[in-house]
């Protein structure tokens, strides 16, 4: 190995290292308590160094959201793939599961993504928030297959919305911890069983023409 890819590699070990030391952090003491200086110390960097790799604490957040949308944006298009196009509640459920299981595999990343408050706002608020955008219209078209498919002309966006409202509280209320009245036999398969619930629910509704309808 080369000094120049010697030192590619272990530049990119510090960044993850960093990314991994923030995303500890942000979670344990919050976004906005968490210095660069802090972020240093926990990987026994210096505060100088650190901006070597990023200009503030908001760039690390955006990093961090960053990578977690590209694994969700790749498990959910190998999903879609793998399902034909003349399917679209496989591809739903594909869909699903894939959303599902990016959370549970990577808990701490989604609870940055997805549960911990402000830092999503912050995210948001770009305007280069590509990954979050690609992911959501991969769920809308989706959606919008399936009510086409069964002959439902409802607003698409309200029922967007309410699939990825669905799937989020099943893995949010498993990711903190919030499921202790459920019985402990229904623990190891919960989600899947309440994900297929919802999904016989979802294609009763809109085959029997229950029109989602935006609020007035």
């Amino acid at each position: 190995m080369s000094s120049a890819d010697r030192r590619e590699r272990e530049r990119h070990e510090m960044r993850e290292a960093i990314l991994q030391a923030a995303l500890r952090l942000f979670l344990e003491e919050s976004f906005e308590r968490t210095t660069m200086r802090r972020i240093a110390e926990a990987i026994e960097y210096t505060p100088g160094a650190l901006y070597s790799y990023f200009k503030d604490k908001d760039e690390i957040l955006y990093a961090l959201h960053e990578h977690g949308f590209s694994i969700l944006n790749r498990d959910m298009g190998a999903a879609l793939e793998a399902i034909p196009l003349s399917d679209p509640l496989a591809r739903f459920r594909a869909l699903g599961r894939a959303y599902i299981r990016f959370a549970l595999d990577n808990r701490e990343l989604y609870d940055l993504m997805f549960i911990s408050p402000r830092t999503g706002k912050k995210i948001i608020e770009r305007p280069d928030w590509e990954p979050g955008h690609r992911a959501y219209d991969g769920l809308r078209h989706t959606v919008a297959s399936v009510m086409t498919h069964l002959g439902n002309d409802g607003d698409v966006e309200i029922a967007t919305y309410t699939a990825w409202a669905a799937c989020h509280g099943m893995v949010s209320l498993m990711i903190c911890d919030r499921c202790a009245p459920v019985p402990d036999a229904l623990h190891p398969d919960l989600i899947e069983k309440s994900f297929e619930f919802f999904i016989r629910v979802l294609e009763s509704a809109l085959t029997n023409v229950v029109t989602p309808t935006a609020a007035p």
